[in-house]
């Protein structure tokens, strides 16, 4: 695909089992090339190989769709700016309710066709995929294990989470007019970059973006060949000395009276175990080290805070996103969510949401206005192995989106729920408070 989209018209992306933001992950990355984005929705198929004594029968049950799942799934691709696709209904669906919640999300499409077609992220966070990471990067001279989806996963799934707006981004769109889009650029152990693509990354600091950056980011080039430092290293304000394989039970623990503060001196957050070993330049600041704590020993510079031209970085020594992707740890996200709030500066939030997790909210421009998706995946949760979900209302969810300058709110519309909805303006934030919502809502904001 990282070859073909250039001729292509369009992405389809399969439907698979699995957490609801790696589905947006993939659906939003497709966008990102700027072709138009479809996805099958439907029950995914249990798997069924263990006990079938004849392997050719297959592994999928013919068994009615569960409407509530494939709702979702509908929905879910709406508010990450694609559109639905289902195949077979047929006899799969039992029933004429099952075939309301099949429909409501196209419905929904067929109702609000020229507003979605219109709509496009607000850039905020860019998450950098590389593909010359996944294809390379697994070739590493130790033999060891190579790329994982958890880094890009985890960075994407922490934010969401935290209600921080990002879009991944694909790098064949890496361009020095792509990065200035956005206030705060997220390199997730990218490891794999050419001197053609750091080079675009630094020009993007040094003009006054922000930078997060992760464990082996640079080290190696576009093809897997390991560099003797980080191409990036003078925007880190650190040089790599060794990635070791043998540490355990390690912590980022921050510093006394260090700036810009983060948490309080003594703070630990746990830290992956995979790590590097760097030296921070003379004018880095060391906001946290790596130790290990069993026998308090300093392993490195964890975390460190460097000025590049008129842009801030932040270096990591670990992958915290790929430990949040596999332990869901809430320190991790909160330190993930606090770096990325720090660099973003004075640059507005989109959109702030509270509401009880599971909600998850993307922002889109759209002809006239914003439009803030809110997708509730809020009830049984995915647990590894296939299972049935189930979905409850939730009452009392509060948002505030940010009015660009120059602009007032004229309406506040449920495109769901079909009707205005009561807003108050709070400076440059227009919030509104909705009823119990169910599996999705569109809030619209009509602006002049």
């Amino acid at each position: 695909a990282a070859i073909q989209h250039p001729i292509c018209d369009c992405f389809m992306f399969e439907s698979r089992p699995g957490p609801l933001t790696n589905k947006m992950y993939h659906l939003m990355l497709g966008r990102s090339t700027g072709k138009v984005m479809w996805s099958y929705v439907s029950t995914p198929h249990l798997t069924s190989r263990e006990h079938l004594r004849r392997p050719r029968l297959g592994s999928w049950y013919s068994y009615p769709v569960d409407e509530r799942e494939v709702e979702m799934q509908g929905f879910t691709v709406v508010a990450s700016g694609a559109a639905p696709i289902y195949w077979g209904a047929g006899n799969r669906v039992r029933d004429k309710g099952s075939l309301e919640h099949l429909q409501s999300p196209f419905e929904f499409l067929e109702r609000n066709e020229r507003l979605l077609q219109s709509a496009r992220p607000v850039p905020y966070v860019g998450i950098l995929t590389s593909t010359s990471t996944i294809d390379w990067y697994r070739y590493k001279p130790n033999g060891d294990a190579g790329y994982t989806p958890s880094f890009y996963y985890g960075a994407f799934a922490a934010l969401a989470d935290a209600r921080v707006q990002a879009e991944p981004f694909h790098e064949s769109r890496l361009t020095l007019e792509t990065l200035s889009r956005y206030p705060v650029l997220y390199l997730p152990n990218v490891a794999c970059l050419s001197d053609g693509q750091a080079a675009d990354i630094r020009e993007y600091v040094r003009r006054g973006g922000g930078l997060v950056a992760s464990y082996e980011t640079s080290l190696f080039d576009g093809h897997g060949r390991r560099r003797e430092n980080f191409a990036l290293a003078d925007v880190f304000g650190v040089n790599w000395k060794e990635s070791p394989d043998w540490w355990t039970d390690l912590f980022l623990e921050f510093q006394d009276g260090r700036q810009p503060r983060i948490y309080d001196a003594g703070t630990r957050v746990p830290q992956d175990p995979d790590v590097t070993v760097v030296e921070a330049a003379r004018a880095t600041v060391v906001l946290a080290n790596t130790v290990q704590a069993a026998r308090r020993q300093l392993v490195s510079p964890g975390l460190v805070f460097h000025r590049f031209g008129k842009g801030r970085v932040i270096y990591l020594a670990g992958s915290p996103e790929a430990v949040y992707f596999e332990s869901r740890l809430t320190p991790v996200r909160e330190l993930i969510q606090k770096v990325v709030l720090l660099l973003a500066g004075d640059t507005p939030q989109p959109f702030r949401v509270k509401a009880p997790a599971g909600v998850y909210a993307n922002l889109a421009e759209t002809n006239g206005g914003r439009l803030l998706h809110l997708v509730l995946d809020v009830g049984g949760k995915w647990k590894g192995a296939v299972s049935r979900e189930e979905y409850v209302a939730v009452p009392g969810i509060a948002v505030e989106v940010h009015v660009p300058a120059g602009k007032s709110v004229r309406a506040v519309r449920l495109l769901r729920s079909g009707r205005s909805a009561a807003f108050q303006v709070h400076g440059n934030y227009v919030a509104v408070e909705l009823s119990p919502v169910e599996i999705y809502e569109g809030v619209q904001i009509e602006l002049v």
